[in-house]
């Protein structure tokens, strides 16, 4: 059946407007290219160190930038903080997020330090690797990020597969952690920008771990539509990159690592909330009408073959 034409001008907007969205670089990564820096920062790869953040701050020319570390999955690390000019963006960019009715925040360079610091603490305390946080710096061969993995043309399409598996199991031990949330509520953690750019994959380990949170679900979303939220940022994103005969296999490897509560909210939501994505769910996976149409109609099919919902 074919889309009324006011709907396809209108999802093109919304489309072109997500794209220009997932242009916009609030982030800058400076390479460490000094071996004397290099070896400072991996000294905090066997936990987070608090003084790491600080000691980063005050080796930058803008310490009030609030640069910290992270692990760019090369030999070399880098150095990651907001543009100077973020701070006049984030704010406007809220207020629309709200208005569209997104589900995530974008985090303040205070704010993104703090929540970075809680889900740390939580980690180490739990002993888990599905994270990784301010401080870490990943050994060079410890994995690829997942979207690196998905475009690189020589991989088959049952290896890519495998991989988004590992990144949705990684992301339903995030879902179990429990953290403290603004307002010193207690809630599940969630990520709040769940893409194949923000999970790393060890093919040797057969693990994943989630990193870049300084995108944040709400506090009063739920935590069953937080967890679906990002089961769809994964998913949907993860989809672009793999040939379409896959993406019935995608969906029942999904659907069954998820389970069944998420999944009937999930088909519920497809056929709600999400029959036509916001600006922001568009800006992290941005499919066409047609495909996005089908994406929803597999994956609905999954659920039902799976749980008969």
């Amino acid at each position: 059946m074919k889309a009324p034409p006011l709907l396809v001008a209108r999802y093109a907007i919304r489309r072109q407007c997500g794209l220009w969205l997932s242009r916009l670089r609030l982030n800058r990564l400076q390479p460490i290219l000094e071996e004397r820096q290099a070896r400072f920062f991996r000294r905090a790869a066997d936990g987070f160190l608090p003084s790491v953040v600080d000691s980063a701050r005050n080796r930058s020319r803008k310490g009030n930038s609030g640069e910290f570390h992270y692990g760019n999955f090369s030999p070399a690390a880098c150095l990651k903080s907001r543009r100077w000019w973020s701070r006049l963006v984030i704010p406007i960019g809220n207020w629309y997020m709200r208005r569209i009715g997104a589900d995530s925040e974008v985090l303040s360079q205070p704010a993104w330090t703090a929540w970075e610091q809680a889900i740390a603490a939580r980690k180490f305390e739990l002993q888990t690797n599905c994270v990784m946080t301010l401080g870490e710096l990943p050994a060079a061969s410890s994995g690829i990020v997942l979207s690196t993995y998905l475009g690189q043309a020589e991989v088959a399409a049952t290896d890519k597969l495998q991989a988004v598996s590992l990144a949705l199991i990684a992301l339903r031990q995030l879902h179990r952690i429990c953290g403290v949330w603004p307002n010193d509520l207690a809630k599940t953690l969630s990520h709040g920008d769940a893409t194949v750019g923000n999970v790393c994959i060890d093919n040797e380990r057969q693990t994943a771990t989630w990193f870049d949170f300084d995108t944040r679900h709400c506090p009063h979303v739920s935590q069953l539509d937080r967890e679906c939220d990002d089961f769809r940022a994964l998913t949907f994103s993860a989809a672009i990159c793999l040939p379409q005969t896959y993406h019935e296999q995608l969906a029942d490897r999904s659907v069954e690592i998820v389970g069944g509560e998420v999944s009937a909210r999930f088909k519920e939501l497809l056929s709600t909330d999400w029959s036509l994505p916001n600006v922001f769910q568009l800006a992290q996976a941005p499919l066409q009408l047609g495909d996005y149409n089908a994406l929803r109609q597999t994956w609905s099919a999954a659920i039902h073959r799976r749980f008969g919902k």
